[in-house]
C-alpha cells in the first residue's frame, strides 16, 4: 500500500486563503500539536511502523473507485487538512483524467487530481506537483505544491463547464501541449477548448511522474458528527 502522504495549507496574511476557503487564522509556533506540519509528520510515522490506519482513508469500492471518507478530528484543523494519495498506473500519467463526486462535506473545500509530480520512488519527501481542485459551487483552482507547500497560479475562478452541488460528477483532464498544460472539465475527450492553460510548465517545474487523487478538509466541516465523503474514478 503507498502511503498516504498528509498537509496542511499554509493560509497567507491579508486574507488569502489557499484551498479551504477558511477565514480563520492559525499560529505555527513550535509547539506539539500546534503546526499541522507536525501532524502530517506523524501520520507519516505511523505507516512507516506499519500501522495502517490512514490507509483506509483512500480505498478501493467494489466497482472500482476510490473512495475517500474522514470525520477523524485528527484531520480537522482551523487551517484545514489536505491529504492525496498517488495511484500509480491506475490513473494515466500523461493525459490524467477522472471523474469525482463530492457526496458529503463543506462546499468551499477543494477536491480533485494531482499529477505531473517529480516523484520518482516511494518515500520520497520532496518533489512537486500540480494540483487541479474543483468547488461544489462551480468553482476551481489551479495551482502547484513544493515538499507540503501550496502556491497557487489560479484560485477560485468560475467555469460554466462544472456541474454545481454536491453527489453530481463533474471529469478534470489534463494535457500536455508542449510547454503548455491544459485543464479540461467534463471534456474527456478533449475536443473543445481548454477550461485553463498554463502558457509555460517550465516555469514551474514540474515533472513526468505519478497522478493521484487529492481532498481537502475545511474548518467548517464538524468533525466527527458529519463526515467529508468524495469519491474519484480513473478514466482510462
Amino acid at each position: 500500500m503507498k502511503k498516504i502522504y498528509a498537509v496542511a495549507i499554509t493560509i497567507m496574511l491579508l486574507g488569502i486563503v489557499l484551498l479551504t476557503g477558511c477565514v480563520n487564522q492559525y499560529s505555527s509556533g513550535d509547539a506539539v500539536g500546534n503546526n499541522p506540519f507536525d501532524e502530517g509528520k506523524e501520520i507519516e510515522e505511523k505507516e512507516e511502523e506499519s500501522k495502517p490506519s490512514e490507509d483506509i482513508l483512500f480505498t478501493k469500492g467494489s466497482d472500482g473507485k476510490i473512495v475517500f471518507k474522514v470525520n477523524d478530528t485528527k484531520y480537522w484543523s482551523v487551517r484545514g487538512y489536505t491529504l492525496w494519495k498517488f495511484f500509480g498506473a491506475e490513473i494515466d500519467k500523461q493525459k490524467p483524467c477522472i471523474r469525482v463526486v463530492k457526496k458529503e462535506g463543506a462546499s468551499e473545500a477543494g477536491y480533485g487530481l494531482v499529477c505531473y509530480s517529480t516523484k520518482t520512488e516511494v518515500g520520497q519527501k520532496a518533489y512537486r506537483m500540480l494540483v487541479v481542485l474543483i468547488h461544489t459551487d462551480g468553482r476551481y483552482s489551479v495551482g502547484y505544491a513544493v515538499n507540503g507547500g501550496y502556491k497557487d497560479i489560479v484560485w477560485k475562478k468560475a467555469s460554466k463547464r462544472l456541474h454545481k452541488g454536491r453527489s453530481v460528477v463533474n471529469s478534470i483532464s489534463v494535457k500536455k501541449a508542449g510547454k503548455a498544460i491544459q485543464v479540461y472539465f467534463n471534456d474527456e475527450k478533449y475536443e473543445g477548448a481548454a477550461e485553463y492553460t498554463i502558457n509555460n510548465a517550465d516555469e514551474y517545474a514540474l515533472g513526468e511522474g505519478e497522478a493521484g487523487v487529492i481532498a481537502v478538509t475545511s474548518a467548517k466541516d464538524t468533525f466527527p458528527s458529519e463526515r467529508v465523503w468524495i469519491e474519484y474514478e480513473a478514466v482510462r
